[in-house]
């Protein structure tokens, strides 16, 4: 009777045993598909209403295409992808969000972004943000040069048509509609104990002057962090923040959902998607690339696609 109850028990940790080793098979399986399919480029759709209201409008709708976190990767030959599937979207405007180049940007990778920025001026007006990783490349203020030429990075850019915004905003008409277009990488809210500091910073003084208007504003903010925190969705009157940097975790779980996002922690709340925060609406791209080498994981690469209403009564 003991033994038949031994054999019994090792039969069902046997059993058990196949079981864990099965799933961590087919998890590692779907995982290295995940991969493999990297290469493949994931339109993420959302629907807003100008200003919050939910009622149905005449205008014309405004298209955006959001695009973040290139790292210098390349989606086919040229990025012949990224540019197709950009241009399938036919956008009014196209908004990069920062990190699309590196700190350590050579002379060859900086002239295929800007054989890349070229093609999307081509297909809509394009508008350039920082991120923490291409800020010291063409921010304002910055006078990097790579290789022979006589230009700074920025000029380089700002020669393909893009218009580069750090800390700086336009005024614009687009399907009819009046926009204030900006762009910063700083955070809107003080970083320490000194609020009074803080009124008289760079970052202040750009939101309050971005905030001074009856245009619907647009924000391009590679962190989401800098609205999420700190009161910032509180304190500025800002219709459509548009971030990246979450990179949605690089690695997420089965259905999408990221592990880890930088300063939000596991399994964060704001790792990609639309939002609606205090006084702001955010949308969070989960980029381009991977991150340190570590590839993408449940987890394909996308750009976003923004219908927006405009002019609510």
């Amino acid at each position: 009777m003991m033994k038949k109850s031994i054999r019994k028990r090792r039969d069902t940790l046997k059993t058990i045993t196949l079981i864990i080793a099965g799933c961590i098979l087919c998890l590692g399986i779907s995982a290295l598909i995940s991969i493999l399919a990297n290469s493949k480029i994931r339109v993420a759709e959302y629907e807003l209403s100008g200003r919050g209201a939910d009622e149905a409008f005449n205008s014309d709708e405004l298209s955006i295409v959001l695009i973040s976190d290139l790292h210098r990767a390349e989606f086919g030959e040229g990025n012949r992808c990224l540019i197709e599937r950009t241009n399938e979207q036919d956008p009014d405007i196209i908004c990069l969000v920062g990190d699309m180049l590196e700190r350590d940007c050579t002379d060859d990778e900086l002239e295929s972004f800007c054989s890349l920025l070229s093609r999307f001026v081509e297909i809509a007006p394009t508008y350039l943000s920082c991120g923490n990783h291409d800020e010291s490349l063409f921010g304002s203020g910055c006078e990097f040069y790579l290789g022979s030429d006589e230009r700074t990075i920025r000029e380089r850019l700002e020669s393909t048509g893009v218009i580069i915004l750090d800390n700086e905003y336009v005024d614009t008409e687009l399907s009819g509609q009046s926009l204030r277009i900006g762009g910063t990488i700083e955070y809107g809210f003080p970083l320490d104990s000194n609020p009074e500091g803080w009124a008289t910073s760079s970052a202040f003084t750009f939101l309050s002057d971005f905030c001074n208007t009856d245009r619907y504003k647009l924000l391009l903010c590679h962190r989401p962090d800098s609205f999420i925190f700190g009161d910032a969705a509180k304190i500025w009157d800002i219709d459509l923040v548009l971030s990246g940097h979450t990179h949605n975790g690089v690695v997420a779980l089965p259905w999408g959902q990221a592990i880890y996002a930088p300063d939000q922690g596991f399994l964060p709340q704001y790792a990609r998607g639309s939002f609606e925060i205090d006084k702001i609406h955010m949308i969070i791209s989960g980029g381009l690339a991977g991150s340190q080498g570590v590839p993408r994981v449940f987890n394909p690469p996308e750009i976003v696609k923004i219908s927006i209403r405009l002019n609510a009564e």
